[in-house]
């Protein structure tokens, strides 16, 4: 979403500038010690939040009462 936001076009830019940009690598969530993800990791990632059920999943565990 941060990529999107911040209209950087690619994920590899994404990593580079979570690399790169401390203030961005913090917003993003990410401690200074923190080691940032590979480009496989968020395409990966994209891959799996991108099937149908998995955000109905997610909201499920989220809002289980």
């Amino acid at each position: 979403m941060a990529r999107i936001v911040e209209g950087i076009p690619t994920i590899k830019d994404l990593v580079k500038r979570l690399q790169n940009d401390f203030v961005f690598h913090f917003d993003c969530g990410f401690l200074v010690s923190y080691v940032v993800p590979s480009e496989a990791f968020f395409s990966r990632m994209i891959d799996v939040i991108s099937q149908p059920t998995v955000l109905e999943i997610m909201q499920d565990e989220i809002f289980k009462w």
